[in-house]
């Protein structure tokens, strides 16, 4: 539980940083230009957590994260997400921004237990692009 307690203060942190400064929306070129590279981490990242591999998870993940959510973190949210929302089935863009120094992508997601689920996921602007950060969200998520 410890655990889930850091998993959660890190991304309400990161996301109220985030909160503060809403972004630049990014699109045309430049959204295809970035989600050249963000998808296929995001890909990586839900791979993992469908296959229940921390290593795959957390692969592309940067310093932070990887103290935020280690190997205890990651069971602890795929319990919690698996029965609370179930297992991941599908995401579509809905939204991308710079958000100071990091690409934010806002999708909706479909899990077995709840056809509206919104993604966060945040992936440095720096090269070698890294994970920031990483928000699931539901009604069912809430309760």
């Amino acid at each position: 539980m410890k655990h889930l307690l850091v998993i959660i203060s890190v991304i309400l942190f990161t996301f109220s940083l985030a909160g503060c400064n809403p972004g630049k929306a990014l699109t045309g070129d430049a959204k295809t230009e970035v989600l050249a590279y963000t998808e296929p981490m995001a890909d990586t990242l839900l791979a993992g957590l469908i296959a229940n591999d921390y290593n795959e998870f957390s692969k592309d993940f940067d310093e932070a994260m990887l103290k935020g959510i280690d190997d205890n973190g990651f069971a602890d949210l795929k319990s919690m997400l698996d029965s609370k929302i179930g297992g991941y089935q599908s995401r579509e863009v809905t939204g991308v921004a710079e958000v100071d120094e990091n690409i934010l992508i806002v999708y909706n997601a479909i899990f077995e237990k709840a056809p509206e689920v919104t993604i966060r996921f945040s992936v440095s602007v720096a090269e070698p692009h890294q994970v920031t950060g990483l928000w699931f969200d539901s009604p069912e998520l809430r309760k």
